[in-house]
């Protein structure tokens, strides 16, 4: 097949093969003296020039000295590198087959945009949200559970430059317990990911499942989208223009990041630093979301404002712009003591 459908794919597997050659001593000379291919076969496998067959992975693992693991992994590659789009069926492995080639294409991501409709998306999870998540198959022990989670954690420490979308229902669904989905949206406010919320209000995605885009560094590389679905995940690198837009600002337009959604239970009252020449001043809460605001002095009978967060948080860009610093020097007489 001469479509551009398994070009990452090739070059990834190729790459690998070849450091594991170069790591093992060997040169191309000591792979056709073994019999295991000629110099011109070589070459395109390792510069993923054409589609390489999982027995002529095995063979080159085999006489590069590579472990058991390595060897299955490089092999799961195989059958990508022969069709344009790929299907990987569930399992219940430590990795799962269908993870697999996502996680070998993951590490040498340059950008990643990911779009989680109704769970914490996996880079950003916590341990103990990742325990409670993957926990919930009945068909894994845990043992199993626990290295999953840990290699989870591994595949955060990834370099490529983030961007994740979720909706809304993933900050209120409580995994584990409220303590743990507390310290999850906690540590939601502290990642250097771009994180946005696609809230409820923004009505019907086009997209029900999730799925990632992957970029990489070399132009040669095409984007590749990973979708999963309820038997396992297909992957592309022909993307639809429904895919690439899921996770561009137009089709997010009403997205929020989790350091403006605020925990989705109701949190103490808290006020101001500075105060009035009365003694007053602001308090302001979150709850469900929405920012309220009252006088500290006036909590029983005075009036509580209530903005939604896009609201406050664009009253606060405009207040550091400067844009309401004119009603400070109103006049004391005509402005009741406003100053």
């Amino acid at each position: 097949m001469s479509g551009g459908g398994s070009v990452v794919v090739r070059r990834q597997l190729g790459s690998k093969l070849r450091r594991l050659r170069l790591a093992a001593g060997k040169d191309v000379a000591d792979i056709v003296t073994a019999g295991l291919g000629s110099k011109a076969k070589i070459s395109r496998i390792e510069t993923g020039k054409g589609p390489v067959k999982i027995a002529d992975v095995r063979a080159l693992c085999w006489l590069y000295g590579a472990d058991a693991a390595t060897t299955e992994a490089l092999s799961a590659l195989a059958p990508g590198t022969q069709q344009e789009d790929w299907w990987q069926p569930l399992g219940t492995a430590v990795v799962p087959e269908w993870f697999g080639l996502y996680a070998g294409l993951e590490v040498t991501a340059s950008t990643i945009r990911g779009f989680e409709p109704d769970l914490i998306h996996g880079l950003l999870q916590t341990p103990a949200y990742a325990q409670a998540v993957i926990g919930t198959d009945p068909r894994l022990p845990a043992e199993v559970v626990e290295q999953r989670v840990r290699f989870r954690l591994e595949r955060q420490q990834t370099p490529a430059e983030l961007t994740i979308i979720m909706g809304e229902a993933a900050l209120r669904l409580t995994a584990g317990s409220p303590d743990v989905m507390a310290a999850q949206l906690d540590h939601l406010r502290e990642v250097t990911a771009a994180v946005r919320v696609l809230p409820f209000s923004a009505g019907a995605s086009p997209r029900r499942g999730s799925f990632a885009l992957l970029d990489f560094d070399d132009d040669e590389d095409p984007s590749v989208a990973y979708v999963e679905g309820p038997g396992g995940a297909r992957y592309y690198d022909r993307l639809t223009t429904e895919l690439s837009t899921s996770t561009s600002g137009s089709s997010c337009s009403t997205s929020r990041s989790p350091s403006r959604s605020g925990p989705v239970t109701e949190t103490p009252w808290i006020k101001a630093s500075a105060s009035a020449d009365q003694g007053s001043c602001v308090e302001q809460r979150f709850v469900d979301g929405v920012m309220e605001v009252r006088d500290s002095k006036d909590q029983g009978n005075g009036p509580v404002l209530r903005f939604t967060l896009d609201e406050f948080a664009a009253w606060l860009d405009g207040a550091k712009r400067g844009e309401f610093d004119h009603l400070l020097w109103v006049d004391q007489s005509s402005a009741g003591g406003v100053r």
